[in-house]
């Protein structure tokens, strides 16, 4: 056991390695003991590094998929621009599978980038000081001030430090093709019911290429987005019930459920172990998958990063029983991005400067005239002229009976035995039965956020605030 733990963090050290160690002017953060603030790329990087030739290189670690063209586009523009004026060059590097992952693992080895996605931060970041208060920098306060009326305590403060601002809300919709649904004669699906009985006439009249619904646990996020967020609108709470301060699984039941039956009779395309998101994600672009769980960001994935090639709708998420959900869905509130303290006091003047082009009206602007983000703010919307028509934008962005989604603890705690994906996956597979395991899940849960509370580690103020409802 002890072989193969060696083996992981060599392979996340070396990874952190090669992101980060091509060039690039770097200094030792004043205090830090890890390795410095090398700069890198990877195999989604914008350029190589040598198109920085003397510049100031600001690395910048993210997880963006569905708009990355864009991203490097205008990212690019802003180096031959802006930063040759500057003298300051962006490296992006994208990670969609495993970035929170390796981003953790990169920090704890002390492998910083300079800018990294928020939206996967978790509160050991800002207790381990892996972060900047931003608040603490001078020459953000003017941007400071223009978020200000969005700013959420969990979300964009830790603990009393402010490590984001605000990027995009994101909502939990489904995406259904139509092109499959009219071939087999099927109405859409309104309940988890109507999902499996779509799913298996869609499969059984599809002659091994096409199948009923989309599926992995092969990307990080699959059971936790694809089959359990997608149900807020039925259960009304998350598996962490922030108002008590409780994990109960026992609510996503029937969801879990579903997938099984749609698993074990072969309804998935082709097979969750197979293919990881972006994979599922071209499979239903290609006309081949006929329902799936999609993200605001799916919008750009199936107009842009995957042209769909069929006649595809967005609608609400399933429901447990017929009639209207009685609750409201859900969206994601997400942060830009952090700035990690690998920065030197030397570098930080560069990095601000990136910092403050990636929250610019302009960029904010372009992202969602491509139906790329949904902004915060309504006057980004309102002055904005879509560069062309984004299919079901409208639909998606529509966030009538939407709330935000509150936060829950997971990634700070230290669970014994199997974390639920790995519970639920067995599930789903056949090999357990949700009644034997819920009951041990959410104890075994429960005990690992006591322990946590009873350390005192760390502020779990944000996590027992209910600062939203899903009551209609």
């Amino acid at each position: 056991m002890m072989k193969k733990l060696l083996c992981v963090l060599l392979t996340v050290t070396m990874l952190g390695t090669c992101l980060w160690g091509c060039g690039g002017k770097s200094q030792e953060p004043a205090g830090n003991t890890g390795t410095p603030n090398e700069q890198g790329g990877g195999a989604e990087s914008a350029e190589n590094t040598e198109a920085a030739g003397d510049a100031e290189v600001v690395t910048y670690y993210c997880a963006i998929g569905a708009y990355l063209e864009t991203m490097k586009a205008e990212v690019d523009n802003w180096n031959q621009t802006v930063g040759k004026e500057k003298n300051i060059y962006i490296q992006l590097t994208s990670d969609i599978d495993n970035y929170g992952t390796n981003l953790t693992a990169m920090m704890q080895s002390g492998n910083y980038p300079d800018l990294y996605d928020y939206a996967y931060e978790n509160t050991e970041f800002s207790a381990n000081g892996w972060n900047y208060d931003l608040s603490t920098i001078d020459e953000l306060s003017d941007l400071i001030a223009r978020f200000e009326p969005y700013l959420v305590d969990g979300v964009n403060y830790h603990g009393g430090r402010l490590i984001g601002l605000p990027l995009e809300v994101i909502p939990v919709k489904f995406a259904v093709n139509l092109d499959l649904f009219e071939k087999n004669n099927l109405e859409l699906p309104k309940t988890w019911d109507d999902v499996v009985e779509c799913a298996k006439v869609i499969t059984e009249n599809g002659g091994g290429v096409d199948y009923g619904y989309g599926f992995t646990w092969q990307w990080s996020g699959g059971i936790r987005r694809l089959a359990m967020k997608s149900c807020y609108s039925s259960t009304g709470v998350s598996w962490w019930d922030n108002g008590n301060a409780q994990y109960d699984f026992k609510p996503f039941k029937k969801s879990i459920e579903a997938h099984r039956e749609m698993y074990e009779n072969g309804y998935m395309f082709p097979d969750p172990s197979e293919l990881s998101i972006d994979g599922i994600r071209s499979k239903f672009a290609e006309g081949h998958v006929g329902m799936i769980t999609a993200y605001g960001y799916d919008i750009g994935v199936y107009n842009d990063q995957f042209p769909a090639q069929c006649n595809w709708k967005i609608i609400d998420c399933p429901t447990y029983e017929e009639g209207e959900a009685p609750y409201k869905g859900v969206y994601l509130n997400r942060s830009n991005v952090g700035i990690t303290i690998g920065v030197t006091e030397e570098h930080l003047p560069a990095v601000v400067e990136v910092f403050k082009f990636l929250h610019s009206e302009e960029l904010y602007s372009k992202l969602y005239s491509v139906g790329a983000i949904i902004p915060h703010e309504s006057s980004i919307m309102e002055n904005t002229e879509m560069a062309k028509e984004v299919k079901n934008w409208q639909e998606m962005s529509d966030l009538t009976n939407y709330a935000p989604l509150n936060l829950y603890p997971d990634n700070l705690l230290n669970v014994e035995g199997d974390n639920y994906n790995t519970v639920f996956q067995a599930v789903i597979m056949g090999a357990a039965e949700f009644d034997d395991v819920v009951d041990d899940l959410n104890d075994r849960y429960n005990a690992a956020y006591q322990q946590l509370k009873d350390s005192g580690d760390l502020d779990l103020e944000a996590y027992e605030n209910p600062y939203t409802s899903l009551q209609k």
